[in-house]
């Protein structure tokens, strides 16, 4: 009796035993499991850290060649308004050109138009004084025939006293 109960002891402690060998190694698989899964999240995030560095630096990539391609544009914006500008200038400048051209013409057509005129007005002159010394020898002549003869009446005049 004693021995059956010692071995029912021994049985209860051996039960026991395994039971918490049983729950050990229950909570062990479970610590095992847990730890797959936690090393299982830890590479997860890891690729997941990895792809949103990448993504990271593929966005700074864009970022940094859309700003290389606002400075470019922003440059040639820059120089095609200097170009503008300088072109604006330099039709400013024919128009100012244009006009002291036309006005110069404008001006030589006027000179011309008056150099015209006062040719004109010399050739009338030139004919009235050819006019008058036509007239002028004419009345030289009339006035070399009448003085002449005066003096031949004159002479004759003489005589007959």
């Amino acid at each position: 009796k004693q021995e059956e109960e010692k071995r029912m002891g021994s049985d209860i402690l051996h039960e026991k035993n395994q039971e918490q060998l049983r729950k050990k190694d229950e909570q062990y698989c479970m610590q095992v499991e847990e730890k797959q899964q936690l090393e299982l999240m830890l590479r997860s995030k890891e690729m997941e850290l990895k792809t949103l560095t990448n993504h990271l630096k593929q966005v700074e990539e864009e970022r940094n060649e859309t700003q290389r391609q606002l400075c470019q544009e922003q440059n040639a914006r820059a120089i095609q308004e200097d170009i503008l500008n300088t072109h604006f200038w330099r039709q400013k400048e024919l128009e100012e050109e244009s006009k002291k051209v036309a006005t110069k013409h404008s001006e030589m057509i006027d000179n011309h138009d008056h150099d015209k005129e006062l040719l004109q007005r010399n050739q009338i002159l030139q004919d009235e004084l050819a006019v008058l010394k036509l007239e002028l020898d004419r009345s030289r002549i009339q006035h070399q025939e009448d003085e002449s003869k005066y003096l031949e009446e004159n002479e004759s005049l003489k005589e007959k006293k």
